[in-house]
């Protein structure tokens, strides 16, 4: 391309056109992740609490997917800047080769400990075998999904925004047609959730397959590069870690909510479907961010760097804000889209008064962490995650369920969000200080 769009398309419009595309997609995503519920909820309140409890360990998986993905949009993107074109060729090639190794892996992997890991988070509680069915058939999914969300990024680096989205709206399509053939046609339950997400992400990976062909623009050299896989982890890992430590303290949080029941566990299922609709939007504008710090950082741009950071600041908390409200005002009706169980209605209720509040102190925290993570300064990202995570929220989850039971279990989300907004304000302080002058 003579002139690409990341380095020359005023701030607002740039970061529209590039976080509409992948926020749409993720959009997509969430409907296709909520069908899932939907329907598996109405199949089976038990085989959905019980899906919810080690949904985190696929999310896992997802996180890394996404990780390495980003960690090559961010090195090709900036590759790119600089004008180096055979720098990004190698990097791509060296990209497919970590996720190939990782995708295999990790599927063999959840197929041989799906049942020590469903039977430790479901001990006493009904549903095992569903999760084990579930683990197993969606672990299949891992090389299609590596595959497809590499691709997307590669395409967002290239200005390619449509066909990024294309490629993941394709699979979750497919997925939602399929789920209520396999959950209640052929009567599969959990096991047909499952199979409707792998068959999703295969049809998004020929899609995927595709698009590379008819824009030829994801050329790859043969060869395996040492540095290019430390710089693509060097975004990937703190990228992953981040992504995957909110299913990590998922899977603790399930333990102490699974401690109130399937109930609650499946109330909270419910809340995690629906706020992803929110968070995937904010999280579509931290993914656009990346690839346009990692741009216009190769060409030491720094100006637009901080102009395009606080466009999308203001977008995502636009976001969130209005997500708060709406959450507030509907959670009834979105609660009473799961369930029509009168005690599971009044408990989701009051769960999603109490659970959204988080959403008004979040947006800074994606958005830095893609301004981190373009430029290249992962382990600070990584450092704002854990903090987040492990020594804000789990403390106060355990504290306040405590003291408080369950209502107090639902508003330690808001309340590590504090800490960690002033932890943000001060790397912000320190980056315009130091890099951003």
């Amino acid at each position: 391309m003579s002139e690409n769009k990341l380095g020359t398309m005023k701030p607002l419009p740039l970061v529209l056109s590039m976080a509409f595309p992948i926020m749409l997609s993720m959009a997509l995503q969430a409907v296709y992740n909520i069908a899932d519920s939907l329907f598996l909820s109405h199949y089976s309140e038990v085989a959905f609490a019980a899906v919810s409890a080690v949904q985190p360990v696929f999310m896992i998986f997802t996180a890394l997917a996404n990780g390495i993905a980003a960690g090559e949009g961010s090195l090709l993107s900036k590759s790119l800047g600089q004008g180096d074109s055979r720098r990004a060729h190698c990097s791509l090639s060296t990209a497919w080769t970590l996720a190939a190794v990782l995708s295999g892996g990790g599927m063999t992997l959840v197929i041989l400990s799906s049942r020590p890991v469903a039977l430790f988070f479901l001990a006493g509680v009904p549903g095992s075998g569903d999760a084990v069915s579930y683990l197993r058939l969606v672990s299949l999914s891992f090389p299609f999904m590596f595959a497809s969300a590499l691709v997307s990024f590669v395409l967002q680096a290239h200005g390619m925004g449509k066909s990024a989205m294309a490629v993941q709206a394709s699979g979750a399509l497919v997925n939602v047609l399929l789920d209520p053939v396999f959950i209640f046609v052929l009567d599969m339950g959990a096991s047909g959730a499952a199979l409707a997400t792998t068959l999703g992400y295969v049809f998004s990976a020929v899609v995927a397959a595709a698009v590379c062909f008819v824009h030829d623009v994801t050329k790859a050299m043969p060869a395996y590069d040492g540095e290019d896989s430390r710089r693509i982890l060097s975004v990937a890992f703190p990228s992953t870690m981040g992504q995957a430590a909110g299913p990590v303290v998922g899977l603790v949080l399930n333990k102490l909510v699974l401690s109130y029941g399937v109930d609650a566990m499946a109330v909270y299922g419910m809340y995690l479907k629906a706020e992803s609709f929110m968070f995937l939007a904010s999280s579509g504008i931290g993914s656009a961010l990346i690839v346009i710090v990692g741009y216009n950082y190769g060409m030491g741009d720094v100006g637009r760097i901080r102009k395009c950071f606080s466009t999308s600041l203001l977008l995502s908390w636009s976001v969130m804000i209005a997500g708060f409200v709406f959450f507030q005002l509907c959670c009834g009706w979105i609660v009473g889209l799961f369930t029509d169980s009168p005690e599971v209605l009044e408990l989701g209720r009051s769960a999603f008064r109490l659970l959204c509040f988080c959403f008004l102190l979040t947006s800074p925290n994606i958005i830095m962490t893609g301004l981190l993570q373009g430029l290249g300064m992962g382990g600070r990202s990584l450092m704002i995650t854990y903090c987040r995570f492990f020594l804000f929220l789990i403390p106060s989850a355990l504290v306040l369920n405590h003291f408080f039971g369950l209502p107090g279990l639902w508003l330690s989300f808001f309340c590590a969000d504090v800490p960690t907004l002033l932890l943000i304000v001060l790397i912000h302080s320190r980056l315009r200080r130091d890099v951003m002058a």
